[in-house]
């Protein structure tokens, strides 16, 4: 979900996209505990921007497409990046052995490299 989010991002404000509809109406749709910890930030500040989003078939307000295109400039998801998110993977089921579950497994990555 975390990646998706930057479909709020796309192109100019304006433009209506079914993709940016699609996520506003996931999100909304959503309980808040289902939610990644960035959907659910979006859910709390922009309840009112999603729903927009939805009613006006993908076109996204300024407040909200603001924010998101500064994520979109900011994030970092350069390759040393990536391999360190793959070393801790490969690290995770060495020692979480070959029955860990996806999830137990992402909780494990995610704790070590954003711990809350």
């Amino acid at each position: 979900m975390p990646c998706s989010l930057l479909w709020l991002a796309y192109r100019t404000p304006e433009l209506r996209h079914p993709k940016r509809k699609e996520i506003a109406e996931t999100i909304l749709k959503t309980s808040p505990d289902e939610l990644h910890i960035n959907a659910r930030k979006i859910l709390e500040l922009f309840r009112g921007s999603l729903q927009s989003i939805v009613a006006n078939n993908g076109a996204v307000d300024m407040r909200l497409y603001i924010t998101m295109r500064y994520v979109a400039c900011t994030w970092r998801a350069d390759t040393s990046e990536m391999e360190g998110i793959m070393n801790l993977i490969s690290i995770g089921v060495v020692r979480g052995s070959s029955q860990i579950s996806l999830a137990l497994l992402d909780a494990r990555v995610s704790n070590v490299k954003d711990p809350q």
